[in-house]
């Protein structure tokens, strides 16, 4: 950036802050749906054959996968016994293949003699722990009867229990445990400390029959979306419609489960009485031995109908999830108010960035205003206003204090909340006072002077900084367990501006990337090397050590040791 369009930048934002003086309103926007990243802890030990000899362990995972969105969640497995006996790290799911990866992890898994749950548990927790991404719900599933009887000592065993118990509580996984009990001898108080303890909610089956509900509830639970029942169908040997009410054009995709023992045959056909492929773009089928899974991608709005042909007497369970890309927008105002005065609240559905133009969208949706006093944190729920394509109303403040608010809405098939908004309540003159608003209109007048002399400052700072590439660099990789050194590769400088790191410099596999908290900029006939790595840096026999900067000049050589591998990187920095 210039520093002619620096000025005109930052003029347009100081204008921007003193017309916000006279419209105090804050805009909110919540998230879509939630992503999942989930692990499933699968018991494998040899009790399994008596608690569920069905396999409903398998079954459940796999209809989970099914019921999830195609894209957006990451999934992870481990198997146990008294060891660990198969285990997927916490990956992206990116499609339908990346699920039948999973799925086929589940099968021809060895059953093992004991029941180590403290080893599973603390598995679980640590691949949560390695790829667990921001801004996703973390959830852990274990399936088992609850038994521990670990090969090593149970007090070894019960400490990692508990430690992976805490360790899930204090960062946010919730864990929810499944009992499996054909037997009828399920562990019901181990499984539902487990759960308790962490927030999750633990349930108890014997048939998988209870599948889809148990299911859909923990999905549902994380992904703000509702379970609405279709119904049942008795087979009869032909095929039997079923309605599918698509209710608007924001459902992002449509899940129809239909639990059977026995092999279904299944046709679709669209809201325009057309035929529809499957598999197709617009839909396709997952199967199991338990359940079968349409799944509608886009669907337009109208009434679909699914026809479904089972063997005559068997009973269908039927049921249905939506899943929607929408956000719940919110307009407060003003967010700095006195005792007795009054927010006004506007709320609305938004998808992309924009305010939904489908006004069928809000049919059957009501909504709720949530005030929580912050210093109690006692929360009041009010009904706001239904309009044609939002939701208004307003609250009185009786009392100072700090208070946050947001507005939840709850529809049929789904339900969202905005991003909690701060407000303030003094026990001071009017808002409306001409006294309080010019102490209000210089103060912040004041703040944006500063911050436009502090941001002409950083813009001044960042163009002296940014210099031109130049020079090369010669970079050489040990394997240290083996002293091979690879072929040493030279690479210019010139292409880069700015900050960046070793790892881009390297362009090679994956092992290295803890290198990519290394970096380097340029100075003066010399980079500057800016350590914010785990790894060993030396230069000249020293240790850089982590958040520390030193100047690399013509033909200095650094040594990267990595912790990761047992390899090492050596690079020489030349200015011709």
């Amino acid at each position: 950036m210039s520093l002619k369009k620096g000025y005109k930048l930052l003029l347009v934002m100081l204008i921007v802050i003193i017309q916000a003086l006279y419209i105090p309103e804050v805009y909110a926007e919540g998230t879509s749906h939630s992503n999942l990243d989930t692990v499933f802890l699968l018991d494998s030990s040899g009790s399994m054959k008596e608690s569920d000899p069905e396999e409903i362990r398998t079954e459940a995972i796999k209809m989970f996968l099914d019921m999830s969105e195609d894209s957006g969640n990451k999934f992870g497995l481990v198997a146990y016994s008294d060891n660990i006996v198969r285990e997927h790290s916490l990956d992206a799911v990116n499609s339908k293949a990346d699920k039948e990866n999973i799925k086929n992890m589940t099968s021809g898994i060895q059953l093992g003699q004991k029941t180590d749950t403290g080893l599973g548990l603390k598995e679980a927790v640590s691949l949560m722990n390695n790829g667990h991404e921001s801004g996703h719900r973390p959830v852990i599933i274990l399936l088992s009867d609850g038994k521990n009887d670990p090969e090593r000592s149970k007090a070894d065993s019960e400490k990692d229990l508990n430690s992976s118990i805490e360790t899930a509580k204090s960062k946010g996984y919730k864990i929810y445990t499944i009992g499996l009990n054909y037997d009828g001898t399920v562990d019901k108080g181990q499984l539902s400390n487990i759960s308790e303890s962490t927030g999750g909610k633990s349930y108890i089956t014997n048939t998988a029959a209870d599948l889809p509900k148990i299911l859909t509830d923990i999905y549902a639970d994380n992904s703000k979306v509702k379970v609405q029942d279709g119904g049942g169908v008795t087979a009869n040997g032909a095929f039997q419609d079923v309605k599918i009410s698509i209710p608007n054009s924001d459902v992002a995709e449509a899940n129809i489960s239909m639990l059977s023992s026995k092999p279904l045959e299944v046709k679709l056909v669209d809201n325009k009485g057309k035929g529809v492929a499957l598999p197709s773009q617009k839909a396709y089928l997952s199967t199991s031995k338990k359940y079968t899974l349409l799944k509608l991608i886009k669907p337009e709005k109208g009434d679909w109908t699914l026809k479904v042909k089972g063997i005559s007497g068997d009973n269908i369970k039927v049921s249905f999830i939506y899943n929607y890309d929408l956000t719940v927008g919110t307009s407060i105002n003003p967010t700095s108010i006195n005792k007795g005065d009054s927010v006004n609240v506007s709320a609305y559905l938004m998808s992309s960035g924009q305010k939904v133009s489908d006004k069928s969208v809000y049919n059957g949706v009501n909504a709720k205003l949530i005030v929580k006093n912050l210093k109690d944190n006692d929360a009041k729920e009010i009904d706001l206003t239904k309009n044609s394509n939002d939701f208004t109303g307003k609250y009185k403040f009786d009392s100072e204090g700090n208070y946050e608010v947001n507005v939840k809405l709850d529809g049929n098939s789904f339900f969202r909340e905005s991003s909690p908004v701060k407000i303030t309540v003094k026990n001071g003159t009017a808002v409306g006072s001409k006294k309080s608003n010019t102490v209000k209109i210089i103060i912040i007048i004041v703040a944006a002077l500063i911050a436009l002399l502090l941001a002409l400052f950083i813009i001044k700072s960042i163009k002296k900084n940014i210099r031109k590439g130049f020079g090369r660099v010669m970079l050489e990789v040990r394997d240290e367990s083996t002293d091979e050194v690879m072929s040493p590769k030279y690479k210019l400088l010139e292409g880069y501006t700015g900050k960046f790191s070793l790892y881009e410099v390297l362009s090679l596999k994956e092992e290295f990337s803890e290198t990519e908290n290394l970096y380097f900029r340029f100075g003066n006939e010399c980079l500057i090397l800016d350590n914010k790595s785990e790894c060993i840096v030396k230069k000249s026999g020293r240790n850089v050590e982590k958040g520390e900067n030193t100047e690399i000049l013509n033909g200095d050589r650094i040594v990267v040791c990595l912790n990761k591998v047992e390899k090492s990187v050596s690079m020489e920095f030349y200015t011709d």
